[in-house]
């Protein structure tokens, strides 16, 4: 285990060791503004899981990265779009670490909600400048 700068990439390595274990080195963070932990080894055993189960599992994974999806969607209050829905979990495992597109209002929220209230004054008086 060792401790992360900010600069440093996040990093997630997978290893099928068997049929029934699963090695994982991979980042950890408490909250937003703690230290990032590089977790060396953790390994899963599958042992006595029923296929069910598994499935089960699984479907828990892919729930959270449909619900991603579904915040940063303009239409997500559609339910003829996102009700009584399908999802290929091959199309979601082929797209894993690519982040659903966000409008650029979404983006500029996100971007000046880290802004502090000085730079957030200095930003809107050099924005009004320029027209």
């Amino acid at each position: 285990m060792k401790t992360l700068a900010k600069s440093d990439p996040s990093n997630l390595v997978i290893e099928v060791l068997s049929e029934t274990e699963v090695k994982l080195s991979h980042t950890v963070q408490a909250s937003k503004n703690d230290l990032r932990i590089q977790i060396e080894s953790w390994t899963f055993d599958f042992r006595g899981v029923t296929r069910s189960e598994l499935l089960q599992l699984a479907s828990r994974t892919v729930k959270i990265i449909k619900q991603r999806d579904w915040r940063v969607d303009k239409y997500r209050s559609n339910a003829k779009i996102w009700d009584n829905c399908t999802f290929k979990v091959r199309d979601v495992i082929d797209n894993l670490g690519r982040r659903a597109p966000v409008d650029a209002v979404t983006a500029a929220e996100r971007a000046l909600d880290k802004l502090s209230d000085e730079q957030l004054t200095a930003l809107i008086a050099s924005r009004k400048a320029k027209k």
